[in-house]
């Protein structure tokens, strides 16, 4: 049972993780094997907030290749945030994120929360791209940044950080929100505490 449904997009390079970040997400398993993705596919994860909100994040894992993006635009249209992830060891999955963000700015809702992932960085030896160039490209576009390792840590971190930003802000979201009414009826018949304990995310 869920209290409301959260709608993503995860957009990148091929071959920078986001499929195996999905699968990690939704199984809890590493996959080695690669297999790229032909036009979309998706896995869900549950997250709970720290008011006790649970949430149900559904992921749309998107092909990388440029493409297939006019198949992908009308996936972005009803998404309450976006997953933007590139490989610190490739600089050209770094320098096509601006190909990203404008497929995300054309075709998406305007009150997105996006955050931006750097991932492996259990390969800091080879990198090529700056933590701190990453976090200022980011800064720029008021993006949150983290890197990762999908391969070697929990990553549900980077997923939780977005979904509070969007529930913070749920009263402004038109889009990419589903509220599960049954579950919101059961609670709405106990008491007016619940609207109380709310605003302690903030």
């Amino acid at each position: 049972m869920y209290d409301y449904m959260f709608r993503y997009i995860l957009l990148g390079n091929s071959y920078v993780g986001k499929t195996a970040f999905t699968q990690k997400l939704s199984k809890g398993l590493y996959n080695h094997v690669y297999e790229p993705t032909i036009g979309v596919d998706y896995a869900t994860k549950s997250l709970l907030l720290d008011n006790g909100k649970q949430i149900k994040c559904q992921i749309w894992d998107t092909a990388g290749q440029e493409r297939y993006s006019m198949l992908l635009r009308n996936y972005y249209k009803d998404i309450a945030g976006a997953i933007i992830m590139y490989d610190i060891t490739k600089r050209k999955s770094f320098n096509n994120l601006h190909f990203w963000i404008k497929e995300l700015r054309n075709n998406g809702p305007k009150n997105v929360s996006v955050i931006l992932i750097g991932n492996k960085k259990d390969l800091s030896g080879k990198r090529v791209v700056s933590k701190q160039e990453a976090e200022l490209f980011a800064k720029r576009h008021k993006f949150f940044y983290t890197e990762i390792s999908v391969k070697k840590e929990d990553i549900s971190e980077p997923l939780y950080t977005i979904t509070k930003d969007i529930y913070i802000d749920i009263d402004n979201r038109k889009k990419g929100i589903v509220v599960n009414k049954q579950n919101q009826n059961i609670k709405i018949t106990k008491t007016n505490k619940q609207k109380e304990t709310c605003c302690f995310i903030c």
